[in-house]
């Protein structure tokens, strides 16, 4: 192998029409992978671009096609793949700028335009002409993005953006230009940390990858595996699918990530990473009921308090351990210290116990919490109570909850704790880069508020049997970007059929292998902000489980007031409607909806069973590959899609999908909103490829394993069409031609 050189220089783009700040210097490495990928490292800021340069001669550069957004963590990207024959020399450089008023970003055959937002402005006015101008309007948003597709590769376009308030349009912001390109396949993958103390949570992003600047993102499929040289085979959910994703790593360790992903036209591409995670170090302090503060805290001598054990936690590397099978009162307590902390629990020698410690709080209409932490804090194997899940309503007592993470620190860690009753929000998780994993949160008074985090992974939690004093939701993401939830069970929400919910302006969030008991709504935070809509959300291999107790009975699995969202690979059982899709008052109706390989079975006899209910005025559905299996017969209020609003029809496309019922025939099920399937083929051009047949499922219990997959004989192996789905609910790869519904026979 003939030797490599770098060159790793901050430079800034020349392409921006805005004046350049000072430079400054930052760190980047090379790195050569197990596989031979030589991989090029820097650390990321947030609102900076970057570009990849390469040279031969350090004269003569060339741009990788593509630019990446910045966010915070460290950036990965493959700058030689294994096996290419090796220049002479070559030198590297990473270009950077802050990002601007307007930024433009050449895709393929398409212009991504950004700006910041103008307060008080009711519509921005996007405009496109030569270098220089004049310049001509090409439409309009009420938000600050606009998308300018169906353009040349390889010529230069310019553009000039102007506010509008009420009647007075604003000055042209300056002008932006930008040349569409075709996009490589090169991933671009952060992590939020690459080395830490053990438990260590790590966020993952490949969303700045070049081909991913139009948000085709929701489209593209990324299979993780978190631990590919197999350190710690006993730890949960090592894999997983997602533009984003995050993992817990338990045990010390030199671990291998990798990520394989396949875009929305299923071209492949794959990147690995290594995360080192170290043992504790430091110094620990244990507290046991019977013990005395005034002691040093050793595990002859430990402390009594909780308050007091906590509040003597000062500087990193400090551990605290309760002792298993104690109760410790107490009442709110703060500590924002900066970790690595690990707050946990521990057997003691002389009375072995493996009962989490339990952590009581006292307090009854004074605190909000029990617990504050700050940044890079480990609270672990304990359990969290007190007098009552009440919240104030109605004249009753309000008690606290159990553990809030400031929302301006980062890299905490809420471990394998139970919350049970307690008040205000059981599931809180908000800041940078913080997790909840595996904890248990149950008869809480509310759960599930987490308001303007990014990078905030939900992982493995289990929130049951709601306290109806103040029905919420299990989960409530509001605000802020990039959330991982995966593996999470949300079940008996009786007080609220809205289990989980995304309030807008939210964005990059992988919905993952949950169990959903109840609807999931994507929509507007309280709908009075044209900013606060929800978008660019992937909800994928999702069981949906409908409860005949729900109000509206059994409404929806999920509603949607939302953009740019693709649904796959789900599972349904027994709604009303599995999908509605919205117009809104507010944000206006929704649009790019992307509804593929579902299975929805009906169990319930009552009168409605559809699988999408869609306002004719929302735009730009495409509805392939799913299969609704009714049990109940000639039910008039049984569709597979139902329009209302508006004209009745439907802005989009439906196709390959598949029906059935005994004694559905295509001659007399009205199935669409014209009637039965020939009707709706021979008005609309859609359904060519669809039927009624039956699938041949091998359960249509939710309870069994077999729920909703296909049997060996079943039709609707080969049957369906390609689309961006890369595999199916468990993880399998599907092939060139593809089963219809959420599971892929086995070849």
């Amino acid at each position: 192998m003939k030797p490599f050189s770098t060159l790793i220089r901050l430079v800034w783009l020349l392409a921006l029409p805005f004046s350049a700040p000072a430079q400054t210097a930052f760190n980047a490495s090379l790195q050569t992978t197990a596989n031979g990928d030589l991989v090029l490292h820097w650390p990321g800021t947030d609102n900076k671009l970057y570009q990849i340069e390469s040279s031969p001669d350090l004269s003569t550069w060339t741009a990788r096609p593509g630019v990446i957004t910045g966010t915070d963590g460290e950036f990965s990207t493959v700058v030689r793949t294994a096996g290419t024959t090796d220049p002479a020399r070559q030198f590297w450089r990473v270009t950077a700028a802050d990002a601007a008023a307007v930024v433009a970003i050449g895709g393929d055959r398409q212009v991504s335009l950004t700006w910041k937002i103008i307060p008080g402005t009711s519509f921005y006015r996007v405009k496109r002409g030569p270098h220089g101008g004049p310049y001509a309007l090409i439409g309009t948003n009420t938000h600050p993005y606009f998308n300018d597709t169906g353009l040349t590769n390889g010529t230069p376009y310019s553009y000039v953006v102007s506010a509008v308030a009420g009647a007075t349009e604003g000055a042209d912001s300056a002008e932006v230009s930008a040349t569409p390109t075709a996009l490589g396949t090169e991933l671009c993958l952060v992590a939020s940390r690459t080395t830490g103390v053990a438990p260590l949570s790590v966020f993952f992003d490949v969303t700045p990858s070049p081909q991913f600047a139009d948000g085709s993102y929701i489209d593209a499929t990324c299979l993780w595996n978190f631990d590919a040289d197999n350190l710690d085979p006993a730890a949960p959910y090592r894999t997983g699918n997602g533009f984003v994703a995050a993992h817990v790593f338990d045990q010390p360790g030199t671990y291998r990530i990798t990520v394989n992903a396949y875009d929305r036209n299923g071209a492949r591409s794959a990147l690995e990473t290594t995360v080192t995670v170290l043992p504790f170090t430091g110094t620990t302090y244990y507290v046991a009921a019977n013990g005395l503060d005034s002691n040093p805290g050793t595990i002859d001598a430990p402390w009594q308090h909780f308050s007091y054990a906590v509040g003597r936690i000062k500087t990193p590397n400090t551990r605290v351990l309760f002792r298993n099978g104690d109760t410790f009162h107490t009442t709110f307590v703060l500590n924002t210290a900066k970790g690595p902390i690990i707050l946990g629990g521990y057997s003691a020698p002389a009375a072995p116990s493996s009962a989490k410690p339990v952590i009581y709080s006292d307090a009854v209409d004074t605190d909000w919490w029990t617990l504050v932490v700050g940044s890079d804090w480990r609270v672990m194997d304990l359990a969290f109570t007190s007098g009552g899940a009440t919240s104030g309503r109605s004249g009753t007592p309000r008690y606290p909850g159990a553990l809030f993470i400031n929302t301006n620190d980062r890299h905490s860690l809420l471990y394998r704790l139970t919350e049970y009753n307690v008040s205000n929000c059981g599931m809180n998780v908000g800041g940078r880069y913080n997790t909840e994993a595996l904890n248990e949160y149950r008869d809480c008074g509310a759960s599930g508020f987490c308001a303007g985090g990014n990078g905030v992974a939900v992982i493995g939690n289990w929130t049951h049997d709601s306290n109806n004093n103040k029905p919420e939701h299990g989960l409530r993401i509001q605000g802020g970007t990039r959330h991982y939830v995966a593996h999470n069970i949300f079940d008996d929400r009786y007080a609220n059929f809205d289990e989980v919910t995304i309030r807008g302006d939210t964005d990059k969030i992988v919905l993952y292998r949950n169990t959903i008991s109840g609807l999931l709504g994507i929509w507007p935070q309280n709908r009075n902000s044209a900013n606060e809509h929800a978008h660019h959300i992937t909800a994928d291999s999702n069981l949906f489980l409908g409860k005949s107790g729900y109000s509206y009975n059994r409404m929806s699995a999920i509603s949607l007031h939302a953009r740019e969202i693709t649904i796959r690979n789900n599972l349904f059982s027994d709604y009303s409607y599995q999908i509605t899709v919205e117009d809104d008052t507010v944000i206006g109706p929704s649009s790019d909806i992307r509804i593929y390989n579902n299975t929805a079975v009906g169990v319930s006899h009552d009168s409605d069973f559809r699988f999408v209910l869609a306002n004719s005025v929302c735009a730009r559905l495409d509805i392939r590959n799913n299969l609704l299996r009714d049990t109940t017969g000639l039910n008039a209020g049984h569709f597979f899609l139902s329009t209302y609003g508006g004209t009745g029809a439907l802005d989009g496309f439906s196709d390959y999908n598949r029906f059935f019922s005994p004694g559905w025939t295509e001659a007399q099920k009205p199935l669409f909103p014209l009637g039965t399937l020939p009707v709706w083929r021979a008005a609309t051009g859609m359904d060519l490829h669809s039927a009624i047949i039956d699938p041949l499922l091998l359960s249509l219990d939710a309870a069994s394993a077999d729920f909703g997959k296909l049997s060996p004989s079943s039709p609707l192996k080969d049957a369906g069409t390609r689309t961006p789905v890369a595999v199916d609910h468990f993880g399998n790869l599907r092939d060139a031609a593809p089963d219809i519904g959420a599971f892929e026979i086995a070849p």
